[in-house]
């Protein structure tokens, strides 16, 4: 058991090694740190992870059943290694959904097109600026 959780371990790193070889190249800037950027990348990391473990279970619980023989032990560990699999996959899919949903929620608005009308004169659209119309000349409230 031990030596097929070793194998399964070391099967992931080797998927898992690109990722991290193909990395941001290091820029000159200090880098910024924002809590919900890093906790973001943890998630879509461990999100990552579980999607290949549930996935590569998924394939050992089909390999199981293929090579069963008509076994109903076999069978049934197969089936009951498939349904974990899928388990893994919806909880994966519902953890990301629920960190996604709720930094949506607690991270303010980035929306830079709330500037005052008054200061877009340069275009005729007033910048993309919601509320404003060009008249005469010059961005004005609608």
């Amino acid at each position: 058991m031990m030596k097929k959780i070793f194998t399964i371990l070391m099967l992931t790193s080797l998927l898992v090694m690109p990722a991290i070889g193909i990395a941001d190249s290091p820029t000159n800037t200090a880098p910024t740190l924002d809590v919900w950027d890093s906790l973001n990348n943890i998630m879509n990391w461990v999100f990552s992870i579980i999607m290949v473990i549930s996935v590569i279970y998924l394939m050992l619980g089909a390999v199981t059943y293929i090579t069963a023989g008509g076994d109903a032990d076999k069978v049934k560990e197969a089936w009951q290694k498939i349904m974990y699999a899928l388990i893994g996959v919806g909880v994966a899919l519902l953890a990301n959904g629920l960190v996604n949903f709720v930094t949506t929620i607690v991270t303010p608005s980035s929306d830079t097109t709330t500037a005052v009308c008054s200061e877009q004169t340069t275009a005729f659209d007033c910048g993309g600026v919601t509320g404003c119309v060009w008249d005469d000349g010059e961005c004005k409230d609608e």
